[in-house]
């Protein structure tokens, strides 16, 4: 619902919405020794205050947004990221959004990371930014590498971030189209828990490889 406040651009709201990005619930719920209560809790003060900020964003209130997405990014809330690169081109603080993404490369969080790499290279290759290429492979790569070396992906909350990163990580190789990257996209596609993957992975490295082709006709 504050999502859809923002598209329609009504700016009556915006006081409403700064009050939301603030939001948080009364200190004695967090007194529960119910820890999987008080984790609820913490997710719905999170989700209330990304759609808040979301929604400010949309109304062209950065100044409050801004913050606030960027806090919950470093948190693991890839989406916050996800609302300021879909958002930021032309605007006034697109400068600041780029300087948010890249800032989330060296998050401790894996799945920003990720991301933040997947954006800085659309971001590249549309002309708005000039980075290093091989330097966002590196962290892409090392992003599975550490993933890959897990024998086993828990059914838990840290195996599906890993299921993401590893999505997010081929989305962004597929894009690079790197030849470099293809033993390790293979490896991802050969990991015992990674079989749902497969199909990407493959139209991952067929792109790669209609890439490479074309460039290699064009220097004959």
């Amino acid at each position: 619902m504050l999502e859809v406040v923002g598209w329609y651009g009504d700016r009556e709201v915006v006081p409403l919405l700064r009050r939301y990005v603030r939001y948080e619930w009364p200190r004695q719920y967090y007194a529960s020794e119910d820890e999987e209560y008080v984790r609820q809790i913490k997710r719905y003060n999170e989700r209330v205050r990304l759609k808040a900020a979301a929604a400010l964003l949309a109304l062209g209130d950065a100044d409050t947004a801004l913050p606030v997405l960027e806090e919950l990014a470093k948190e693991g809330k890839t989406a916050a990221l996800g609302y300021i690169f879909h958002n930021m081109i032309g605007t006034k603080w697109q400068a600041r959004g780029i300087a948010i993404i890249r800032k989330a490369l060296e998050y401790k969080n894996n799945e920003s990371k990720a991301l933040a790499a997947l954006f800085l290279i659309r971001l590249t290759k549309e002309g708005y930014v000039k980075e290093d290429l091989n330097k966002l492979k590196e962290v892409l790569i090392n992003l599975s590498e550490d993933i890959l070396e897990k024998k086993k992906w828990d059914i838990n909350i840290h195996g599906y971030n890993d299921r993401r990163v590893l999505g997010t990580v081929i989305t962004a190789l597929k894009e690079l189209k790197s030849k470099e990257a293809i033993p390790v996209l293979e490896r991802i596609a050969n990991h015992p828990d990674a079989s749902y993957l497969k199909q990407w992975v493959n139209e991952a490295i067929e792109a790669i490889d209609v890439s490479s082709s074309k460039k290699e006709g064009e220097d004959e």
